[in-house]
């Protein structure tokens, strides 16, 4: 199903082709994290499982719950954590045994965007290639989950910004609360609203997406 999602797409059939098969490849491969497979919070993604414990996983009968766990970094997207989420939702979208997938931060924030301060280091001491393969992971990601054919219920409960709403606002499903502070602030950062952002908020009723891209604008209790 996502094969046919991305080829018909024909501009780019060949280089989203290689990059879907690469990534499947990743979601069968072995896991290594043994002790993770231990945790009381761990199911694994039915193919490969979990390597990293910055992404916990709870399985309850045809539902799987996906818990962003960096609680001090407000769930930043690392690398590790963004091929975590590759990793399992490809991985769901082959396994019949599910049927609903929940998303939902540790802590006070469901997740605050993309983790920028290891991510401006890391270019500067790995080079701009890591920077490609951060964003390209990333726009994959918001891409896979536009497209899954499984429900995505995201629970946006505290703090949702700029990645964090890619992971999460191209789902099915999304679930605000009075505690929920949603914002875009690329644009502070000399970046553009990304991760779809146009595609979404220039959907928002009231003209907020106008607000919210080209200025530092948080919006609560949405």
């Amino acid at each position: 199903m996502i094969s046919g999602e991305i080829e018909r797409h024909s501009t780019s059939n060949v280089r989203f082709g290689s990059l879907r098969r690469g990534l499947e490849t990743l979601a069968c491969m072995p896991a290594r994290g043994k002790e993770e497979m231990a945790s009381p919070h761990y199911s694994g993604c039915t193919a490969g499982g979990v390597d990293s414990d910055q992404l916990l996983v709870e399985a309850n009968d045809s539902t799987r719950t996906l818990i962003l766990n960096r609680p001090k970094q407000l769930n930043a997207l690392s690398s590790t954590m963004i091929k975590e989420l590759l990793r399992c939702f490809i991985a769901y979208q082959k396994d019949d045994g599910v049927k609903l997938l929940i998303m939902k931060g540790k802590g006070r924030a469901f997740c605050a965007g993309g983790d920028a301060a290891v991510g401006s280091q890391a270019v500067l001491d790995v080079g701009w290639k890591w920077g490609a393969d951060f964003f390209g992971n990333q726009y994959f990601l918001n891409y896979i989950i536009a497209t899954s054919i499984k429900p995505q219920v995201s629970l946006l409960t505290g703090i949702v910004m700029g990645g964090g709403a890619g992971i999460s606002l191209h789902g099915r499903f999304r679930v605000v609360t009075d505690k929920t502070v949603f914002a875009m602030p690329e644009t502070a950062l000399g970046l553009f609203p990304d991760v779809g952002a146009s595609y979404f908020l220039s959907r928002l009723p009231g003209f907020y997406g106008y607000h919210i891209s080209p200025f530092l604008i948080q919006f609560k209790h949405m």
